[in-house]
């Protein structure tokens, strides 16, 4: 299905390569699944070719103080709700900017095409032009992220009405993280959306994380707090008013072998809306890895989310394979 993608990215690369310079360019593969209790499942597939390996966050080797990146990036999805099956095909290119070794702003823009199918044969099919801008800064201990979006919601498992009513988000969001004192960590992100019906979605999540490194492991725990809240309630996907919640947080990062790594956690978060609804909410994760991040590495994710009420449950099981691999 992605054959004709596939041959555009590797016509790409032949001209690019010439110009990849000192750095090393970066070609990923990814593929996930991603099945809820509510009768909802979807499928990414995504091929990313970038002339430069690129995260100011954690600096790959031989990286550059200055320097211009630029790729391409091919999405198909592929899913289903209870009375829809639904297909995205996306294409977008990316041009970014290294300011110095602390600075670093990329954008994207593409097209995505939205196919939705009813029970009852009839297609509905939405057109957007997307945008992506993306901003990094590390100095010290102290990291900034923030990010502008324009893009289709059901990416993010916003269904069934992300599908069905072609919802699309033009999302804000800015994120921190301090490492103080030694094994010490705070993060912050804050998100606002803004969706074409009219409803906006804020949220704030914030972590305080105590850390150590043994020689083989790294070991963490926490305290995290959520807060939430929608302009008005919709009938056809989550917008709760108002809701607060807090709850801790564990894992663990072994490494057994050089270039292998297994991380397992889990955090909880007990929270309560405008009602006075109590709800429990569990998310866990496991993540292996194997190979050199400078070369060829794999990667495998399994997440659990899980989300239950005195009166209802809900689940959601993510399963994500990656390849990335420097020409």
């Amino acid at each position: 299905m992605m054959l004709k993608y596939v041959i555009l990215i590797l016509f790409f690369l032949r001209v690019i390569l010439v110009q990849a310079g000192q750095e090393s360019p970066i070609f990923s593969i990814k593929a996930s699944n991603d099945s809820a209790s509510s009768s909802i499942n979807m499928r990414l597939y995504t091929l990313d070719y970038q002339n430069h390996r690129r995260n100011i966050l954690w600096p790959y080797e031989n990286s550059e103080n200055e320097n211009y990146d630029f790729g391409i990036a091919v999405l198909q999805a592929e899913g289903r709700t209870t009375e829809h099956t639904f297909k995205g095909t996306q294409i977008s290119g990316m041009l970014g900017k290294k300011f110095s070794s602390n600075n670093y702003i990329s954008v994207k823009t593409g097209t995505h095409i939205l196919e939705n199918k009813a029970e009852e044969n009839n297609v509905i099919s939405y057109r957007l032009i997307t945008g992506e801008i993306n901003y990094q800064n590390k100095v010290n201990n102290f990291e900034t992220r923030a990010q502008y979006l324009r893009d289709f919601m059901y990416k993010n498992m916003f269904l069934p009405a992300g599908v069905e009513d072609g919802l699309v988000e033009s999302t804000i969001q800015i994120g921190t993280k301090w490492k103080f004192a030694q094994f010490g960590e705070y993060n912050m992100n804050v998100k606002h959306v803004i969706i074409n019906d009219r409803n906006h979605l804020t949220s704030i999540q914030t972590s305080i994380n105590l850390k150590h490194d043994f020689s083989y492991a790294s070991l963490w725990a926490g305290l995290g707090a959520d807060y939430g809240r929608s302009r008005f309630l919709a009938a056809n996907y989550p917008s709760p008013q108002y809701v607060f919640g807090v709850g801790p947080n564990i894992g663990v990062s072994l490494i057994p072998y050089d270039n292998m790594s297994l991380t397992l956690a889990h955090g909880e978060t007990t929270l309560s809306d405008n009602s006075k609804t109590k709800a429990t909410d569990r998310t866990s994760s496991i993540n292996w890895e194997l190979g050199s991040r400078n070369s060829t590495q794999l990667s495998l994710t399994y997440i659990r989310m899980e989300s239950e009420t005195k009166d209802d449950f809900w689940y959601d099981d993510q399963l994500n394979v990656s390849i990335n691999h420097s020409l």
